[in-house]
């Protein structure tokens, strides 16, 4: 097994979100210091292994590890985004992954979870996301992450959704006006569903 300080010396080589270092260090209830550096040195040793194991070892025993490799994934593809986990919005619910820009719209929503989702979870997040974009105009991806599952009944599910396109483009609200308008806004997302073969791996299932 790795030493705290040869954990520490690898993740001080990878640019880790604040929001993943803020997480984690909540999370396993550690210290933080002022910047990403400072804030491995004082994390407590459960932080660092929980980081190591999600980032390094690519380990599949919690739904965190899942969480901050989906977190790392995000950032590399939507490289200028702040990163929020569990990021709450009211009278709808809390989002697992958000990407938001420097006025805090939100332009990216993720949900991921290690095993097998049911359906009802599906469209639970479908639902809350015709909500969200009644209020963030900004709002284009949606994305569904997990690691553990067969994907198959779901994604057949995902094609009988009202306003699901065969590309991914979700149709959030019925059309009321010209060029996908509701009422002269924006009411379009490109929805995806992935499966994470490998930290490194994210396979495309639907569209």
């Amino acid at each position: 097994m790795k030493t705290r300080e040869e954990m520490v010396n690898e993740l001080f080589k990878i640019k880790i979100p604040a929001g993943v270092i803020n997480y984690i260090a909540k999370k396993e209830r550690s210290v933080l210091g002022a910047g990403t550096m400072n804030s491995l040195s004082k994390m407590n040793d459960q932080a660092i292994r929980s980081l190591y194991s999600a980032i390094i070892d690519d380990k599949e025993e919690r739904d965190d590890y899942l969480l901050i490799r989906t977190t790392m994934w995000l950032v590399s593809k939507f490289q200028s985004a702040k990163i929020s986990i569990d990021h709450p919005v009211p009278n709808i619910g809390d989002f697992r992954i958000v990407c938001l820009n420097e006025d805090d719209d939100i332009l990216v929503v993720v949900d991921c979870k290690m095993n097998q989702y049911e359906w009802n979870q599906i469209d639970e997040f479908i639902s809350k996301l015709r909500i969200l974009k009644e209020r963030e105009m900004k709002l284009t991806n949606a994305f569904v992450v997990s690691r553990n599952t067969d994907a198959s009944e779901i994604v057949n599910k995902l094609k009988d959704v009202q306003g699901m396109g065969s590309d991914g483009t979700f149709v959030t609200k019925e059309k009321k006006g010209l060029g996908g308008l509701v009422g002269g806004k924006p009411n379009k997302i490109n929805f995806s569903m992935l499966i994470e073969k490998s930290k490194e791996n994210h396979e495309k299932v639907f569209p």
